[in-house]
């Protein structure tokens, strides 16, 4: 009763009761059971399954795919790459000119999704799914010198262009890791802002390990923002099922609220919707700041 009374149902009562056929106790069995829902509540939100497929083939499919960005990032692929795409989705131009053509080349973003990090000089900013690392030189320069960036990044081709061209322009406050979203290779509370750019819901199967992720390795204060593609609905199961549309961007994507719910859950506050537009939303959110006893 109390589990139906915390769904949101009232009312509760047992209609008819049965026997448990082994101790032929009267009250062990509700074989009927009524409730309602109170007038102008709002029906909880209900929650896609987890998918049925394995994580570890997931993301072999996924370094494939965008092992081919790295080193064919001109041929037709499953979704736009480039400048063409950053300079829609917002990017300025004269901050794409300022980046190495390598970079600029590959870069697969979600949403240009900098000026919602607030990255102030001297902080340490995670850039989750780094890919070419567009995204992170960009946040080094508005870290500085006295602060720092860590791109991370599961495709061994994609840190390979990263690292060097970085290196090659001068940018000396930005290292690169490999590791993924739900296994990030930092410290406990070492961040002062996580960025997720078109990875957590688009190509991560645990996104609630990958939020918890973020959650942990940011300090107290720190900001997650986190662009990423959203749907009406969930790709079906079968669809969910095959690591190869995972990985071309059909299968992975939640609704939105169902992403502002897991956002949520590993302690967040301050979960907010930033913007939305063409299937895509910015969200924003804080780690509560602890507070002396």
């Amino acid at each position: 009763m109390e589990t139906l009374e915390r769904g949101g149902l009232a009312g509760c009562r047992i209609l008819e009761r049965g026997r448990n056929a082994r101790t032929g106790a009267a009250e062990a069995l509700a074989l009927l059971l009524e409730g309602e829902r109170p007038p102008g509540s709002t029906p909880a939100l209900e929650r896609t399954l987890p998918a049925i497929v394995e994580h570890r083939r997931l993301l072999q499919a996924v370094q494939r795919e965008y092992a081919r960005v790295a080193l064919f990032p001109g041929k037709v692929h499953g979704f736009d790459v480039g400048p063409n795409r950053a300079i829609r989705l917002g990017y300025p131009e004269d901050l794409l000119a300022r980046l190495p053509a390598a970079v600029r080349q590959s870069m697969c973003p979600a949403a240009f999704a900098l000026p919602a990090a607030g990255i102030r000089a001297g902080e340490v900013v995670v850039d989750v799914g780094c890919g070419s690392g567009a995204d992170a030189l960009l946040a080094s320069e508005a870290a500085g010198p006295e602060g720092e960036v860590v791109g991370v990044d599961p495709t061994p081709e994609l840190l390979r262009k990263a690292a060097p061209a970085a290196s090659a322009a001068g940018y000396r406050n930005v290292r690169f890791e490999r590791g993924t979203a739900e296994d990030l290779p930092l410290p406990d509370a070492a961040a002062d802002v996580v960025l997720a750019n078109g990875v957590v819901n688009l190509l991560v199967a645990d996104k609630e390990r990958a939020l918890a992720e973020a959650f942990r390795v940011l300090r107290p204060g720190g900001r997650l923002v986190m662009a990423d593609v959203v749907v009406p609905s969930a790709a079906s199961r079968a669809d969910r099922a095959v690591p190869a549309r995972w990985a071309q961007g059909l299968a992975g994507a939640l609704p939105e609220g169902e992403v502002v719910e897991m956002v949520g859950a590993p302690g967040f506050e301050a979960v907010a919707v930033e913007a939305r537009g063409d299937g895509l939303a910015l969200f924003t959110a804080r780690k509560p700041v602890e507070r002396r006893v």
